[in-house]
């Protein structure tokens, strides 16, 4: 995991063997691979492990999925009511993980978020400490049903009503976030709401919590701080080279986010804190003086630093300084990811053509 085939083809702009020796960005690799009942954890979004036909049908649920006439994954929905138990243990145990080390999060917005990225992120960090183990079940489905309620509060935003199901719900309905490019989700309202009820719940016993969960909570605050300071970054980039009048402005990873990034920074009213105040409710803690954590703040402080002058030196020296911030963030991810990993691999250390090779120029 990364399987043969995903090395040897992989859907992505760079290749594995680039990729495969830099921990920080194997974060951003598409994991493409089956789980051990040889279902493709990227279910109809798989480049590597086609669906076949036969595991779609026309979705009936009524609402907006019915009305679209798209079709529905019938096989993925099986797989999850077969697994649910381990589904819901999974919930659990995320939640016990959560009530350890961070406690319940005021904002229940902020508590979805963690335990929804936490599942996500489990077979990616699973592929880090036990790169030949079999994905189960349980986690795959797990992790498929978490990537949906993370596309739903990343469609409603953060507002401050109050989160339950039937709310969380008739927002899907209205924002189409149960409307995929291609296909409908197929859980009817009772199994998502009843999930959605299982996750919002503070009631979990934290008090036997095994050190894996630690270990993966670990990673999902190195993973999500990685991915904020590249949004951070790629903004600064686009930003730049949109001002210098580059067209068009080359994006070359593959980030759930560029095509946003891409809008932020060519608008009139373009700065850092507008693009990212809509994601203050995606956040772990941090202790006080973590390094990761300092680092990411310098990058965003420098980032908003306004460039109301039209001196492309001066443009360029601020480039300059966000790639250096930039370049810290990769290292001290580096070796929290090794770390974790636990392989005695020795951490890389990033430089400024690796920034160039993995997010494209610098500067026009």
């Amino acid at each position: 995991m990364p399987s043969d085939s995903q090395k040897a083809k992989p859907p992505y702009p760079l290749d594995y063997s680039y990729i495969a020796g830099r921990q920080a960005f194997r974060v951003f690799y598409p994991l493409d691979v089956l789980d051990i009942d040889n279902r493709p954890i990227l279910e109809g979004r798989s480049f590597l492990h086609k669906l076949p036909q036969e595991s779609f049908r026309t979705c009936n649920h009524p609402g907006i999925r019915r009305d679209s006439g798209m079709p529905m994954n019938v096989g993925a929905l099986r797989a999850l009511v077969q697994n649910i138990g381990g589904v819901n243990k999974l919930v659990e145990e995320s939640k016990q993980a959560l009530l350890v080390t961070e406690n319940f999060a005021s904002s229940h917005h902020v508590w979805l978020w963690r335990i929804a990225y936490i599942g996500w992120s489990h077979p990616l960090f699973l592929s880090f400490i036990a790169p030949n183990q079999h994905l189960t079940s349980d986690i795959a489905n797990f992790s498929k049903l978490c990537h949906g309620v993370l596309t739903l509060l990343e469609a409603i935003g953060h507002d401050n009503q109050v989160l339950d199901s039937d709310y969380l719900y008739q927002m899907a309905e209205s924002t189409n976030a149960l409307l995929g490019i291609k296909e409908a989700c197929a859980a009817p309202k009772r199994l998502i709401t009843s999930l959605l009820d299982e996750m919002l719940t503070d009631t979990a016993d934290p008090s036997a919590v095994d050190a894996d969960w630690i270990r993966l909570i670990d990673f999902c605050r190195t993973r999500w701080a990685l991915e904020y300071a590249a949004m951070i970054f790629e903004w600064a980039r686009c930003t730049l080279l949109y001002r210098h009048g580059a067209n068009p402005i080359v994006q070359r990873y593959a980030f759930p986010y560029a095509r946003k990034i891409l809008r932020a920074c060519t608008s009139e009213r373009a700065n850092i804190k507008s693009f990212t105040s809509s994601m203050k409710y995606k956040r772990f803690e941090y202790f006080d003086g973590d390094k990761l954590r300092l680092c990411v703040a310098k990058l965003e402080d420098t980032a908003g630093q306004e460039l109301s002058t039209v001196d492309a030196q001066l443009h360029c020296v601020w480039m300059d300084r966000m790639s250096n911030i930039m370049i810290d963030v990769l290292n001290e991810c580096e070796e929290r990811l090794v770390t974790v990993s636990d392989l005695g691999k020795e951490p890389y250390r990033y430089s400024l053509n690796d920034l160039r090779i993995f997010f494209g120029p610098l500067k026009n």
